[in-house]
């Protein structure tokens, strides 16, 4: 059973807890702390194999977990870390992770319903809310194009430090010790895009599966009815010693984007091809209506339009070539630019041109794809990095405001070849940044920020010495003199992560 989609929970393995521990032998008075640290979770890693070729087993296994990390204990031994949980997937599997606006039914994968949509350039999209379902934002996580390649999809969570950790000249038998960080848990969705050179479109009965079983080794089923393929098919042809990888995925007709048909589900199977081969029969009334059909459909479902494509008129035997001829100026009436070859796939007419045109266009594909420059990564440890360079501004006009009044704008001068930088903070200097909000319906103040959300999903909040460390932390960052700022008192709730407790110790 061919299964291209699923949605899988995770959970990665939380941390082992750190020990309070103190040494204690004969003959060595005072020997001090000696809690060890907790051993890391584990991860969920997906790994891609060429052997695998469906989803499927996500079906039977929709939740996976991964080991938790071993406690601390005494004499400074470490937990042991957890095992990775590394899980086989096809080679083309695209993993997002898929976050909710809300919770139900305890956030169990099939809660989650509604239509795949390709995410936005920001690595994002916004999924609205259909049938009920909730709405949700998906992000890419992983993309899985080599066989062997690995992905940590789920990190396991650190584990927390013993006492051993903490001792210093003026804390010599410190009671603090961390708890293991939980390891992230979340929804994945995952969908499988085929890798292939050239992906087969047309309209039902158009002949590409017999194109396929003619010009490779695949055997798709073939019929004299409209959708005999109801799942993906792959082939390998060969012309002049080159390999061409061709996918065929089900027929589109017109409303495919509305769900008419098999709609657009499997058109992500052709989404990474080089070029696309256009099969238009050539008993089509009309050749060039049938051909803006699927561009229409191409132009609604992403930019596949506007990819590399070759078009073929099948089912060519024993016509005679005025026919051809007009239905060639037909597609072209459509498409002034369009290469159209009439072949017959059962005649074996025309086939090996084809392949040639297809062969050239994949291989001006790679060399494009060669020739695009590496993108410059500057290091993270510089605390500013230049983002983007913006033209120098030489002159300035007015704009109106929302408001209804002006403002200025500055104009720049895309002539000048100067240009200044933009500044930004890198990754590393952002980890440190932290925010303050006051939660008016509940008085609560809320504290954000990777690093010090951090500190406190690792604090016990039962052992006063480590929530007073987290107070010390909070002050040394400024957080404290920004919570007073806003009106903090002693006995105002602060959460973090998830974590309750009050400014002042004893409130």
């Amino acid at each position: 059973m061919f299964v291209d989609t699923a949605k899988v929970e995770l959970k990665a393995g939380k941390g082992g807890d750190g020990a309070v521990s103190f040494r204690h032998e004969i003959y060595i008075p005072k020997g001090g702390p000696d809690g060890g640290d907790g051993g890391k979770g584990g991860s969920i890693i997906f790994k891609a194999d060429k052997d695998t070729n469906t989803l499927l087993d996500f079906r039977y296994t929709p939740i996976l977990t991964a080991e938790d990390g071993k406690n601390g204990s005494g004499q400074r031994s470490a937990g042991r870390s957890g095992k990775d949980l590394i899980v086989e997937v096809p080679i083309g599997t695209v993993v997002y992770r898929l976050d909710a606006a809300a919770a139900s039914s305890e956030g169990h994968p099939q809660s989650l319903r509604g239509r795949s949509e390709e995410p936005r350039e920001d690595g994002s999209d916004e999924r609205p809310e259909e049938e009920g379902c909730l709405a949700s934002k998906r992000t890419l996580i992983a993309d899985l194009v080599e066989d062997g390649q690995e992905a940590v999809i789920a990190k396991g969570g650190d584990g927390g430090f013993g006492n051993a950790h903490f001792k210093s000249s003026t804390r010599q038998a410190p009671v603090i010790a961390e708890v293991g960080e939980p390891g992230e848990a979340f929804i994945a969705e995952l969908e499988l895009k085929l890798l292939a050179d050239v992906g087969l479109v047309g309209l039902p009965n158009a002949g590409k599966s017999t194109f396929l079983s003619v010009v490779s080794n695949a055997k798709p089923e073939i019929a004299d009815y409209p959708f005999t393929t109801i799942t993906p098919n792959l082939g390998v042809a060969t012309i002049d010693d080159k390999d061409i990888l061709i996918a065929d995925i089900p027929g589109l007709i017109e409303g495919a984007s509305e769900g008419k048909g098999l709609g657009h589900a499997f058109l992500r199977h052709v989404d990474r091809t080089a070029v696309l081969l256009h099969l238009i029969d050539a008993y089509n009334d009309d050749a060039g209506k049938a051909y803006k059909t699927i561009r229409n459909e191409l132009d609604k479902y992403s930019d596949l339009k506007d990819r590399p494509e070759i078009v073929a008129l099948t089912k060519c035997e024993g016509l005679d070539g005025e026919l051809i001829e007009m239905q060639k100026n037909a597609i072209l009436r459509e498409n002034k630019d369009a290469k159209i070859f009439p072949i017959s796939s059962s005649a074996h007419q025309g086939l090996d041109v084809l392949l040639r045109e297809l062969k050239d266009a994949c291989e001006a594909d790679s060399e494009q794809a060669k020739a695009k420059p590496e993108e410059f990564i500057r290091d993270e440890e510089d605390l500013f990095e230049t983002v983007s360079r913006e033209p120098y501004e030489t002159s300035e006009e007015s704009e109106p405001r929302n408001d209804g009044r002006e403002r200025t704008r500055s104009k720049k001068d895309s002539s000048s070849s100067k240009s200044i930088p933009t500044i930004s903070l890198s990754s590393k200097a952002y980890k440190d940044t932290w925010r303050v909000e006051k939660d008016e319906e509940s008085g609560k103040f809320i504290v954000t920020g990777e690093k010090i959300e951090k500190f406190a999903r690792r604090t016990d909040l039962n052992n006063y010495a480590s929530v007073n460390r987290l107070r010390d932390i909070m002050k040394k960052l400024g957080i404290r003199a920004e919570l007073t700022t806003q009106g903090a008192e002693p006995d105002s709730i602060i959460s973090i992560a998830g974590k309750e407790f009050t400014l002042v110790e004893d409130y």
